[in-house]
């Protein structure tokens, strides 16, 4: 039986191909990219919200906790949905 090295095998030649890789990094990328702007929309419309919450009662209200696990979970499940997304079907 011929014993294959890490050198022959197709798995090393992904692994040494720059280009094979750069679909990884273009991935990170454009999901920082859209992780930074969903971000900012969050940051920009929470604000705005507090704000008038602020103009029309005087004082900013607390988020509750209950919102904040909320939204956790949310996002966890928003990740776990992504990830299915890689798998083949």
């Amino acid at each position: 039986m011929t014993e294959i090295s890490p050198e022959d095998s197709n798995v090393q030649i992904l692994v040494d191909n720059p280009t094979a890789s750069e679909w990884k990094r273009n991935t990170y990328m454009f999901g920082a990219f859209l992780g930074a702007v969903f971000g900012i929309l969050a940051a920009y419309f929470y604000a705005r919200a507090a704000e008038e919450e602020v103009q029309r009662t005087g004082r900013k209200s607390a988020v509750p906790t209950r919102q904040i696990l909320g939204l956790g979970v949310s996002a966890l499940t928003l990740i776990r949905q992504i990830t299915e997304m890689g798998k083949s079907k």
